[in-house]
């Protein structure tokens, strides 16, 4: 039911969809959707961070499959944007309206810039990337994130926050290599 509920959300946004139309939707009973959380904004909080922890997971499994600094760091900011493809803007003009949603985006954009530092680090450390501060390119990250969530600005760069979170990874990436 979870996993269905996050396809809508990702597919139509939130902010319109009530819980009544979400039972009819899933074939359940409101209470059902009752028993899963209080309230609908708790039930979208729910779905929201069930979905982003699962991205964070997937991304850290992908980057640790690799050796290469390069590649790992790569792989994992190149996961989470790839999980961003399935939604749709509606989804972005939900979360930068509800307050209690974006800042659940933001505290996991926090923990995965701090991830992306670790990798980093580990690549300075390991003499694949050129010498810079790990933290302070992880904070270019988390504000360029942070300014992508914003509809509008996707919308004047006339690109999805999946297109722009790779287009600025690709970045991160480039600027990290030493050169040759």
């Amino acid at each position: 039911m979870l996993a269905e509920l996050e396809e809508i959300f990702l597919r139509e946004g939130f902010r319109r969809l009530t819980i009544q139309e979400l039972a009819a939707r899933l074939h359940c009973s409101r209470r059902t959707l009752y028993d899963l959380a209080p309230s609908k904004d708790e039930l979208v909080a729910l779905v929201v961070d069930r979905f982003l922890q699962r991205v964070g997971r997937r991304a850290m499994a992908q980057a640790r499959a690799l050796e290469e600094p390069l590649g790992r760091v790569h792989a994992y900011m190149s996961a989470a944007s790839g999980a961003l493809t399935r939604a749709a803007r509606a989804f972005s003009v939900d979360v930068a309206g509800q307050p209690g949603i974006r800042r659940l985006f933001q505290e996991h954009y926090r923990f995965a810039t701090s991830v992306a530092a670790a990798l980093i680090q580990e690549g300075i450390d390991g003499g694949a990337f050129r010498e810079t501060d790990a933290r302070l390119v992880a904070e270019v990250i988390y504000a360029a994130l942070d300014r992508l969530q914003d509809p509008e600005v996707l919308e004047h760069l006339g690109r999805t926050n999946a297109e722009a979170f790779q287009e600025l990874f690709d970045l991160i990436v480039l600027g990290l290599a030493r050169p040759s």
